[in-house]
């Protein structure tokens, strides 16, 4: 999908740049291209991390590590 918009954005913003670029469509994408790569990667951002909480609560807590005495170590 991200592929796609890339290509899009790239294909729509040569078009405009080259053929029409005093026109106000042209002027309007420009304007919110950034926006909308900002949009879709605060949106994969979110899923992401929202996926990473559910396998933390399906995982449930971890054990904590056991620190062993470094004298126990060693050999008598």
């Amino acid at each position: 999908m991200q592929i796609f918009v890339l290509l899009t954005t790239i294909a729509g913003g040569v078009y405009f740049l080259m053929f029409e670029p005093d026109s106000p469509v042209a002027t309007f994408l420009m304007a919110l291209m950034p926006l909308g790569w900002a949009a879709l990667f605060t949106l994969r951002f979110l899923t992401e991390r929202k996926k990473k909480k559910v396998e933390k609560m399906e995982e449930g807590p971890k054990e904590k590590k056991k620190f062993h005495d470094p004298s126990d170590l060693i050999p008598k």
